[in-house]
């Protein structure tokens, strides 16, 4: 299997911005998206940035479902508890375009997981190595861009023959190789 995600960095600190490794955790909790949709408006006239008000259900620092009574373990969330602490891949970022996360193992395995254990697909945390340094933050353009710049996940894998297929040819080399032996014997 082979997985790739890029996502597009829409946005950066005006002044002095500083590159920084980005990482990607996978969620070990459910979190929500809230009733929001995007109004057209990248940036609030009073809070350039900041984006629109929280909705009940949606995923912010302190709750994993706003306005449920539904914390992160800790404010962002917490290593082992809402996130793997381990980063399952990292890209060094710098200014606006596509970054793309490309064929790093800690990608295949928590795809192919989510394949076996659907119930536990929570997506994975973006996370910058330098949270405390000042001008690292970056905007992404999510689903909802009104440019088409959404996040985009590849996933190729190569089929598994179907088990009747796998049988049929362990018959076919099995009688193949008896009918040999049976030539030799003669």
């Amino acid at each position: 299997m082979y997985v790739q995600l890029t996502l597009t960095v829409i946005r950066q600190p005006n002044e002095f911005p500083t590159d920084s490794t980005f990482c990607l955790h996978q969620v070990l909790q459910p979190w929500g998206e809230g009733t929001k949709t995007h109004d057209g408006t990248p940036e609030l006239p009073i809070s350039p940035g900041l984006g629109n008000l929280a909705t009940t259900g949606d995923g912010t620092w302190n709750d994993r479902f706003f306005g449920m009574s539904a914390p992160w373990a800790s404010p962002g969330g917490a290593p082992g508890i809402d996130f793997v602490g381990g980063a399952s891949a990292d890209i060094d970022m710098g200014g606006t375009g596509d970054y793309t996360f490309t064929g790093q193992p800690g990608l295949v395995s928590d795809v192919q997981n989510w394949v076996d254990h659907p119930t536990l697909n929570f997506g994975w945390m973006l996370m910058s190595d330098s949270e405390n340094t000042r001008h690292t933050a970056r905007a992404f353009a999510s689903r909802e861009d009104l440019f088409g710049q959404a996040p985009i996940l590849s996933i190729e894998f190569q089929p598994v023959p179907e088990p009747g297929v796998l049988v049929l040819g362990g018959i076919g080399a099995c009688l193949v190789f008896l009918q040999r032996r049976r030539w030799k014997a003669n």
